[in-house]
């Protein structure tokens, strides 16, 4: 009957005028691909425009039920229409991250997200473009489940079984892959959850298909991605439909659909540094809180293929040499990677771990699980698996360390003062030495207290605010952490007992968590030999090929990076001289033992209790 619906009048209106008619049409709205672009795009402009009507319950349930119950269907009845896609997630990504999962799951399964998945979600939301909340996923309304239309179900049948039938005759060959990648990608426009879980499922049981897979993906729209990463922790928390993660061969070991996995997640998040990253850090935040170490796997195929800060076991005494290099030497004479991740990829993986509610909780869940294999793990292990737990969960911490360290600023902005770090977090002290010594080597002073008066005082004002929960003023980037500061080493002689300092001196205990191997030696054997070979490699090419080829190129700017990171070694070590050189007097001189030593010497006693000293 003409008439009966008015037309919305203003933002506020829209969701209810729209919401009874898109009820009865469904997915139907699929056959006008004009009127479904229409409605994506004034939903759109009521996020963007309208936020503050987000908050009120009536219009997002009403916008949520539009979503679950219209657009989502019509998505996957739509043919290969990649502007759709488009214009529908420009209305999802301004929706809060665990109100997607919610939509996710619900056009996946036909049913809303349990509590437990609901909570899972809400503890990975980061907040969202227009400033909402976190919400269920039809703001108290609606039924929670509906038969889901006969159509959708044949159209992700059949996208399923095309995805199946392509990857069986799936290869190596580059110019296949690109065949197959516009193949994967037409099905992923209208149906990305089908197909993610067709892929996963060939990516767990096959891992020599990882590396073709993931080159399949390079073509995938931010849709599909973004269902891809929800895909990936709704497979790892289903369990491989409950085969677990530990391996039936051998105790102890991980399974080998959990390693592939664990690989294929670093390969997607290389090749898509865009894609949503906060529900696998919570994931992973929340299983190493329930005191498991299977998923720190996980976290190092992150750290590495995504951060580029690997962990190389078995290494020679050439390469342990390395270690006292820089990250150029390290790369061409330890690293396992070809090619090493691009900036925006780490940049990406930075910004995600750089956040109170991640790589906080990760560092300390990573050295507190130390400390409960050891005491507080299954009784009767084998000492080889709580070897290798305890080597998994130090080599995730270190990993976190060196990929975190690097951005000083953003690292010093997560960690708390050095106190609440030992005490309410219950961190052992030589730990939080070890997570804070970036922030300590950059606060490391050349003499002090002379030469570093100003800014040990504008560090006790940056640790007394630590400590009151106020944000702490900026001390060269890294706040209250400098090492001479009185208020820092307050701290420190609050945490330790008294007794420590009767035989050891703040001033070298201080510098011995501030400085590393990097401080203290140079390799210069091994700089000059890997800056020879570059030099004998590109004189053979430049002869063979008579000009400067795209190798020859590569290998010079090489070697004129290793070049200029000696030089940076170089300078680095001389400071580090000149700082031991004017404190070397203060390390023992005024400890008691010593100077209860010297007086009793001066005295003349001859106490066989300081034989042998060689003080």
């Amino acid at each position: 009957v003409t008439g009966l619906l008015q037309a919305p009048t203003t933002f506020a209106s829209l969701p209810e005028v729209l919401v009874e008619p898109l009820r009865l049409l469904g997915c139907g709205v699929a056959e006008d691909v004009v009127l479904f672009a229409k409605l994506c795009r004034s939903l759109l402009g009521l996020l963007r425009r309208e936020a503050q009507l987000w908050e009120k319950p009536n219009v997002r349930a009403a916008l949520c039920e539009i979503l679950q119950g219209c657009l989502l269907p019509a998505c996957s009845l739509l043919s290969c229409n990649p502007a759709l896609s488009l214009e529908l997630w420009e209305v999802l990504k301004l929706l809060p991250y665990d109100l997607r999962c919610s939509l996710y799951d619900f056009w996946l399964t036909g049913e809303a997200a349990s509590a437990s998945q609901q909570k899972a979600n809400s503890a990975s939301q980061g907040g969202s473009a227009n400033g909402a909340a976190g919400s269920s996923l039809s703001g108290g309304a609606g039924p929670k489940e509906r038969p889901r239309p006969p159509e959708v179900r044949k159209c992700e049948a059949e996208a399923a079984h095309g995805v199946k039938q392509l990857l069986k005759r799936i290869s190596s060959e580059r110019k296949e892959l690109k065949q197959a990648a516009k193949k994967v990608a037409k099905f992923a426009h209208g149906n990305p959850l089908v197909v993610f879980d067709r892929l996963l499922n060939n990516a767990v049981a096959y891992d020599n298909q990882i590396a073709p897979l993931v080159e399949c993906l390079a073509l995938m729209p931010p849709l599909a991605l973004d269902c891809g990463a929800f895909m990936i922790v709704k497979y790892l928390r289903s369990g491989r439909m409950g085969a677990g993660t530990k391996s039936a061969k051998f105790e102890g070991a991980v399974s080998e659909w959990f390693k592939n996995m664990a690989t294929f997640v670093g390969a997607f998040y290389a090749l898509h540094p865009e894609a949503e990253l906060r529900g696998l850090l919570a994931y992973l935040v929340e299983k190493l809180n329930e005191g498991r170490t299977d998923e720190l796997i996980i976290l190092q195929e992150l750290l590495a293929r995504v951060g580029g800060s690997e962990l190389v076991e078995q290494l020679t005494e050439e390469q342990i040499a390395c270690f006292a290099g820089g990250e150029a030497l390290r790369r061409e004479s330890i690293g396992s990677l070809k090619q090493p991740p691009k900036k925006a990829t780490r940049t990406a993986l930075r910004d995600a771990l750089l956040l109170p509610s991640t790589g906080l909780p990760l560092l300390t869940l990573c050295s507190q699980l130390r400390n409960n294999i050891l005491f507080h793990g299954e009784r009767g292990k084998e000492m080889k698996v709580v070897g290798y737990e305890y080597d998994s969960a130090t080599g995730a911490l270190l990993q976190l360390i060196n990929f975190l360290g690097k951005q000083k600023e953003g690292y010093a902005m997560i960690l708390p003062s050095f106190q609440k770090l030992c005490t309410s977090m219950r961190v052992e002290p030589q730990v939080a030495f070890l997570i804070a010594r970036p922030l300590l080597k950059a606060n490391l002073p050349l003499a002090w207290p002379d030469g570093a008066a100003a800014a040990s005082s504008a560090a006790d004002g940056a640790a007394a605010a630590g400590d009151k929960g106020e944000k702490p003023p900026s001390v060269g980037g890294t706040g209250g952490w400098c090492v001479s500061a009185s208020g820092f080493r307050a701290q420190v002689r609050a945490v330790l007992p008294e007794s420590v300092w009767e035989s050891l001196s703040m001033d070298f205990y201080t510098v011995f968590w501030g400085l590393s191997l990097q401080d203290l030696e140079v390799p210069r054997a091994m700089y000059a030999a890997k800056i020879s070979e570059f030099k004998k490699a590109i004189s053979e090419k430049f002869r063979r090929d008579g000009a400067r080829s795209k190798e020859v190129r590569a290998a010079e700017k090489k070697e004129e990076e290793l070049s200029a990171e000696l030089a940076s070694q170089e300078r680095a070590k001389q400071r580090t001289d000149k700082l031991l050189e004017n404190l070397k007097g203060q390390f023992f001189d005024q400890l008691p033992v010593v100077t209860s030593y010297r007086e009793r010497r001066a005295k003349g006693e001859n106490d066989r209790d300081t034989k042998g000293w060689g003080v």
